[in-house]
């Protein structure tokens, strides 16, 4: 992906808003997808946040319901797209906790398993993250009106979010 441009329909989604939180989880399949796509969309409902949904072998699917706030991408370079987005919410792969530590965002873990939990860790450890589980389950679902992102993230412009500390 090297040569990779963004398609025009994503450089206009860029333009035309606030930063929006990437949303994707790499290569694992979750055994929803339909329920996982929709908690999704439901969160970045609820947070008022616009998203970019990345579907790779994750289970995200395009959805019916997706609206100007939402745009879905089956793919992209993280190094290319994150530095363009306030947060992104991910499986917790070394690659992806990497290109969002290097695009200075915030990171919201969602480990499948393996060595995401660790990485997760490490985002929490540096102040760049949180780390949750088991996001299917009933007690997962925040209350109506609550936000994982917070303020900071629903504000950010198009410019990359920094995280330092």
């Amino acid at each position: 992906m090297w040569d990779w441009a963004p398609p025009a329909e994503l450089r206009d989604f860029l333009a035309a808003g606030p930063a929006p939180i990437c949303i994707g989880f790499g290569s694992m399949v979750g055994k929803d997808p339909a329920a996982l796509t929709a908690l999704v969309l439901r969160a970045v409902r609820e947070a008022r946040v616009r998203a970019v949904l990345l579907g790779g072998w994750g289970g995200l699917r395009r959805a019916a319901e997706d609206t100007d706030h939402v745009i879905f991408l089956e793919e992209a370079p993280h190094d290319r797209l994150l530095p363009r987005c306030a947060a992104v919410v991910h499986h917790g792969g070394a690659g992806t906790t990497g290109a969002a530590f290097a695009a200075g965002i915030p990171s919201v873990v969602v480990p499948f398993g393996v060595d995401q939990p660790f990485w997760g860790a490490r985002a929490r450890a540096h102040g760049a993250g949180v780390t949750f589980t088991n996001i299917l389950s009933d007690r997962a679902h925040p209350p109506s009106g609550t936000s994982i992102f917070g303020k900071r993230a629903a504000a950010s412009s198009n410019t990359s979010v920094g995280v330092r500390g």
